[in-house]
């Protein structure tokens, strides 16, 4: 037996493997039409190309003829099944009964006819030689159901090609393609055409024709997960290497060769074993990793379209309160200055109070809305930034008197800064509204100082005081501190979080620092000097 029987052997025994491993499904493989069509075919290969390896062993004229014919039988099923295949691949197309016969019918006269000697006439077996193949009448139209066979399945490629819904199913279908007609045009010249001419020893080198096609398939169809590759390709491996050691043991001369051979048989065993299992474990984890990544990103889908709503919704309600909100402080505050009555002082006062803390709320609202949006805009301009803190504690000085709290702002000469008056305003109003809510009772002292490259903001309380955690977590959007949480439970926990933004939209930086629960809390707000 020379090399290129050995070859075709091997060939032989891969392909099986492949076809056994697609027909069945398993829990790693699900049952898919187009690969089980698709191992059909590669048995419908195998079989024929065990008939052609028959053929050329044959020592008599007897058993040559009869396996001559066996490659008639079996060569007739294969352009019928990839015709067939094409209807599945890269996705399942409609298929009425009438296109089945059609598809079958040629196949099934081909293998009727075979007993007859209108395929093969006769065959002349040659010691020196492989058998001699002698065509009969009818192996001509063989030939012809070959080829229209093979026209049509092409032009189904092509068909599903220009209507593929992606550029990977275009490209899985190139892939079949070029396979296809490479094995097909070798194979009609070593099997079908050889014989024709005379050369029925082309025949031999069936084997190597076939290879492209279901090479090319096979990776096609695993581009788009019809099966996995990657656990076939292993099985097949353990299998063969089991096979080829299982035969060195057969093949072992002495003792001492067998003993060698069937302990390294042993070892190959174990190792295929755990080699499998890996392999099926790391599949099956890909598996539910990728379906995890496909919920991950509707769930993150859906998630941005509420996010988007909910953000629009946000603008437009506080767009609305703002008018109305502006008009009650107004009337409010003209009501209080004129109060004589302690009683509607007061009530007026509350009435202030509650409304100041509601516009507050609205204008972070619809600044976080901006923010997410990314439609936070800022004009700056040159300020005199202890002006804006003295108006700021002003203002701030009601709320803190209210409290008995004690409300200093030491002023000092600054430079003039570029900031966006309106929103730097917010930051200051939002961190001495805070240190007031957070300071039951002592003072809170505003202060500045500068270097050669910024000014520094420190707004200092002896408030609850703050926990490395609470200081860690904020300036996170809805994010609140247990003890803050407990002075005031109707904080939004978003103050922060803007105020961070519009410092950071300065150049600037903010930070808090506190020695402990009830040890009071220090904010700095560091700023750039404008050095254009």
């Amino acid at each position: 037996m020379d090399i290129t029987l050995y070859l075709s052997l091997t060939i032989l025994v891969i392909f099986s493997l492949l076809g056994l491993l697609l027909l069945f499904p398993s829990r790693h493989r699900k049952r898919r039409p187009a690969a089980q069509i698709f191992s059909l075919l590669v048995f419908s290969v195998v079989f024929w190309l065990t008939a052609n390896l028959m053929t050329d062993m044959s020592h008599e004229a007897f058993s040559a003829f009869f396996w001559s014919q066996f490659t008639v039988v079996w060569a007739a099923w294969i352009p019928s099944l990839f015709l067939y295949f094409t209807y599945f691949f890269p996705k399942k197309s409609k298929l009425s009964l009438a296109k089945k016969i059609f598809i079958f019918l040629p196949s099934l006269a081909i293998i009727f006819l075979a007993p007859t000697r209108l395929n093969i006439k006769s065959v002349k077996v040659s010691a020196e030689t492989v058998p001699q193949v002698t065509t009969g009448s009818l192996y001509i139209f063989l030939l012809i159901f070959f080829l229209i066979f093979l026209i049509l399945a092409f032009y189904r490629l092509y068909r599903n090609y220009r209507q593929a819904e992606s550029r990977l199913q275009k490209l899985q279908i190139s892939y079949v393609f070029s396979g296809a007609l490479l094995s097909f045009l070798a194979g009609l010249s070593t099997n079908l055409i050889g014989p024709l001419v005379g050369m029925s020893t082309l025949a031999r080198y069936s084997a190597f024709s076939t290879i492209f096609f279901v090479v090319a398939t096979v990776y096609a169809l695993s581009r788009h997960h019809l099966f996995e590759v990657k656990v076939i390709t292993t099985e097949i491996f353990v299998v063969f290497l089991i096979v080829l050691l299982l035969w060195n043991v057969l093949e072992s001369n002495s003792i001492l060769a067998l003993s060698f051979n069937f302990f390294f048989l042993l070892i190959a065993v174990v190792f295929s074993v755990f080699l499998v299992k890996s392999v099926l474990h790391e599949v099956s984890l890909r598996e539910k990793a990728q379906k995890l990544m496909k919920q991950l990103r509707q769930a993150n889908r859906k998630f941005k379209k509420l996010d988007k709503t909910k953000s629009e919704f946000v603008s437009i309600a506080s767009h609305q309160l703002r008018t109305p909100l502006s008009a009650i402080k107004g009337y409010a505050a003209m009501l209080l200055d004129s109060a004589k009555n302690p009683e509607e002082k007061e009530a007026l006062h509350r009435i202030y109070v509650s409304n100041e803390r509601l516009i507050k709320l609205v204008n972070d609202l619809l600044n976080l809305s901006r923010i997410e949006r990314g439609k936070l805009e800022f004009n700056f301009q040159q300020a005199q930034l202890s002006d804006i803190l003295a108006s700021v504690v002003n203002e701030m000085r009601m709320f803190a008197e209210k409290k008995d709290l004690k409300l200093v702002y030491r002023k000092s000469d600054l430079p003039l800064l570029k900031l966006d008056v309106s929103k730097i305003r917010q930051v200051f109003l939002n961190v001495i509204d805070n240190a007031i809510k957070y300071t039951p009772k002592g003072k809170i002292i505003v202060e500045t100082f500068r270097d050669k490259q910024n000014v520094v903001v420190a707004i200092k309380d002896t408030g609850i005081g703050m926990t490395k955690t609470d200081i860690e977590n904020l300036y996170q959007k809805f994010q609140r501190g247990k003890t803050s949480f407990q002075v005031n439970p109707s904080g939004t926990g978003i103050g922060l979080y803007i105020a961070r933004k519009i410092v950071q939209a300065h150049g600037g930086r903010i930070w808090a620092e506190s020695a402990g629960l009830h040890k009071g809390t220090s904010f700095y707000i560091n700023l750039p000097l404008d050095t254009d």
